[in-house]
């Protein structure tokens, strides 16, 4: 039975081509396209499974409280503000980045795993000496974000720019005791 349907499609495949070819390319490239949506919708579907599955496992291990969960995020530090000002002073110093005024406050922790330390930034200097306290900071500071760089000339022909920088630094949050 299989050999006479595969003679049979063979042969109104083979009649189709001669009499029309345009139908019949058509009717490859739409197989061919079935193929690919079909092998994609697959690829798509995994992945979504593998997604779906890495939540799960993620809300059945409970975090430690100041642990990070993920390794390639860093572990908060705990709050100290004058270290956290020292530290973000000698970043500047090394710099020499002059601070003109700096403000901080600190968010409402209510409802969130972590403190967070808004710092406002005032300086005038150079654009480069600016992007490279920022790159600095960066790089020594991963639990410091930037959230705002506002920078302005009062003349184009001056050199250095007054910018405010707006910073955030996140804490793990005291345990209570």
């Amino acid at each position: 039975m299989p050999t006479i349907s595969l003679s049979f499609l063979r042969f109104h495949l083979f009649r189709l081509w001669r009499e029309v070819p345009v139908a019949f390319m058509a009717l490859v490239f739409g197989a061919l396209a079935l193929v690919a949506a079909a092998a994609i919708w697959v690829v798509q579907w995994q992945r979504a499974a593998d997604a779906e599955q890495a939540v799960h496992a993620l809300m059945r291990t409970p975090a430690r409280a100041g642990h990070s969960t993920d390794p390639a995020q860093p572990a908060l530090p705990d709050f100290n503000s004058a270290e956290f000002v020292a530290m973000l002073m000698k970043v500047a110093d090394r710099t020499s980045l002059p601070v003109d005024e700096i403000s901080f406050a600190l968010d409402d922790a209510e409802g969130m795993p972590y403190l967070r330390y808004r710092v406002k930034l005032a300086v005038t200097s150079r654009y480069p000496v600016v992007r490279r306290f920022a790159d600095q900071f960066r790089a020594e500071l991963a639990h410091v974000s930037l959230d705002a760089i506002h920078c302005r000339r009062e003349n184009l022909s001056d050199v250095d720019v007054n910018c405010d920088l707006a910073l955030s630094a996140f804490f793990r949050k005291p345990a209570r005791g």
